[in-house]
């Protein structure tokens, strides 16, 4: 399958495994037995063989990644979303990753345009053919429509969904390859990384995902006026191509370099860290990525997030976890903490549970005397996600986004407020979850529930009992047991006794052999019955046999 799909894109990826070479990655490549696909012809390929400069292997990954473009520049923003698989180095190399590419002309993505919603006359009075921004897979331009509203268009660039999904085939196959012949990179999981890729980027090509996005936050948010999300025109609005209403602001990473905007930047890194928990901890719907390109500041404190493709959710379920997550850690009592983690699913079957309630105690330790104002989220999250690393915890990919969530929020907040206090601002919103999560309220809803489930469960119960009974009594029950752990010790015995089977089997041509030799029995061959002979020489094959197959064994 791999080999296949290898052989299909043939040409780009010979261009991938150049570009990792190059960067020092050849060890690498030749362990997956790939470097055979690279061609040295020119002094630049020739120079693929010279040691690179001394930089960190992060730095290398992210310049090859950047220098590939496209689908691998967003595979870096992915990882950087990973901190359960890479270290925090690695993390802060990938975060800033952007795409760096040129603008697409204008007649172009014209064709997208008319393509998708025919003649543009007859959608907008104006579209502005300068780009507002680009990137690797789409471009936004300015427009007006018929009814004189502004509007800011996004559409995806031509040919770039084909491009992204070859690249992605690629990956799935290096994935494969790298996790067949490269035993420690199991460790990082690079099949389920690229199945993740794909689906990631399914969901980032279709401009209408991102649309009822928009139109979601909208409607959570409608109640705090502060925090804005632009209107979807979804008459112009298809798979690849998305409108929405043009709000004017200020990027939040340039409101520094504003002097002359009225912007009240403690009310706007309040109303930020505001918007954030409250998607997190109230909606459960979250902005997967709110780094600074997509925050603009409209008015004295307003906040208004754009680019809404990669989100995150939290069902009711596993909003409780983590809040008795929470709970056990603030009263130390890391045996309940390992008690929930383990009904989530997420510890390892091999956890070390000693050394990891060490550990777990130390990091609730190294928080718990320290003043509020002095603790950094940022701190907190990536040492939590370092003991995930450490002990091969499994956390839900949503969980890992809140954690990117707040630390981009910390850092923002920061550079606005350089006293901004982050875990001050959270204190509020985790009381309120308490008692949205445990009020009377929900409680009572809770109970009438689950004593709505327990009566349907009371009426089936005779008629259960009946057919179970029914079933019973016609020989019709059956137990099915699957037996886990066993594969290997069963493959062994049925190797050894076929091996016994041969060896009595031999052992029985050979005594039958010598009966009829000594019995002097015709036909005769050089006075040696024929009988005897093509015995002996069945056993000769057999014991043969048996020895090649336990020294293949014993070599495996």
């Amino acid at each position: 399958m791999a080999v296949t799909r290898i052989a299909k894109n043939l040409f780009r990826t010979r261009e991938i495994l150049t570009v990792f070479f190059r960067h020092g990655f050849g060890d690498l490549v030749q362990r997956m037995g790939l470097a055979r696909f690279l061609r040295f012809r020119s002094k630049r390929d020739r120079a693929l063989r010279e040691p690179p400069e001394p930089k960190t292997p992060a730095k290398r990954f992210r310049e090859a990644l950047e220098e590939l473009g496209g689908a691998f520049v967003k595979l870096g923003q992915l990882l950087s979303t990973r901190p359960d698989i890479l270290p925090t180095s690695w993390i802060e190399e990938l975060t800033p990753l952007q795409d760096d590419v040129a603008a697409v002309d204008f007649h172009l993505i014209q064709q997208t345009l008319e393509a998708e919603l025919g003649s543009l006359s007859n959608r907008f009075r104006f579209v502005d053919p300068d780009p507002l921004a680009t990137g690797s897979i789409a471009q936004v331009h300015a427009g007006v429509t018929l009814e004189g509203e502004e509007v800011v268009i996004k559409v995806c660039k031509p040919g770039v969904k084909e491009a992204i999904f070859q690249d992605i085939d690629i990956l799935e196959a290096l994935a494969e390859v790298m996790e067949k012949h490269v035993p420690e990179s199991r460790n990082y999981q690079p099949v389920n990384i690229a199945r993740q890729f794909r689906e990631a980027a399914t969901d980032e090509l279709d401009f209408t995902r991102e649309g009822r996005n928009l139109d979601r936050f909208r409607a959570d948010f409608e109640p705090h006026p502060h925090v804005i999300f632009p209107r979807v025109y979804w008459d112009q609005t298809t798979e690849h191509v998305l409108t929405m209403e043009r709000i004017y602001g200020v990027k939040i990473s340039l409101v520094e370099y504003a002097p002359d905007a009225s912007i009240n930047t403690d009310k706007v890194s309040q109303n930020l860290a505001e918007a954030v928990l409250r998607q997190i901890l109230e909606f459960g719907f979250f902005h997967g990525d709110p780094h600074p390109g997509n925050i603009v500041v409209v008015g004295e404190e307003n906040i208004c997030f754009f680019d809404c493709g990669l989100v995150g959710r939290l069902d009711e379920r596993l909003r409780e976890n983590l809040l008795l997550l929470v709970s056990a850690a603030i009263r130390r009592d890391i045996d309940t903490l390992v008690n929930i983690l383990a009904d989530m699913d997420t510890l390892p079957q091999d956890l070390e549970r000693p050394r990891f309630v060490r550990e777990a105690n130390l990091f609730v330790e190294r928080y718990y005397r320290i003043p509020l104002g002095k603790i950094r989220l940022s701190s907190i999250v990536q040492d939590i996600m370092e003991i995930i690393r450490r002990f091969g915890i499994r956390i839900p990919s949503d969980v890992l986004l809140i954690g990117k969530a707040l630390i981009t929020l910390e850092g923002v907040g920061r550079t606005l407020d350089p006293d901004f206090d982050a875990v001050g601002v959270a204190e509020p919103f985790v009381r309120q979850m308490v008692m949205t999560t445990y009020g009377p309220k929900v409680l009572g809803r809770k109970f009438a529930h689950a004593s709505h489930e327990l009566l349907r469960l009371l009426a089936d119960l005779p008629y259960d009992l009946r057919e179970f009974s029914r079933s019973l009594r016609e020989n019709r029950l059956r137990i099915q047991i699957e037996h886990r752990g066993f594969s290997e010790p069963v493959r062994e015995m049925n190797r050894a006794s076929k091996r016994v089977s041969i060896s009595l089997v031999t052992s029985s041509v050979v005594l039958a052999s010598s009966v009829i030799v000594l019995a002097s029995t015709e036909p005769r061959f050089m006075g040696v019955p024929i009988f005897g002979i093509i015995g002996f020489a069945i056993a000769a094959t057999l014991s043969l046999w048996l020895l090649v197959s336990t020294l293949r064994d014993n070599r495996r």
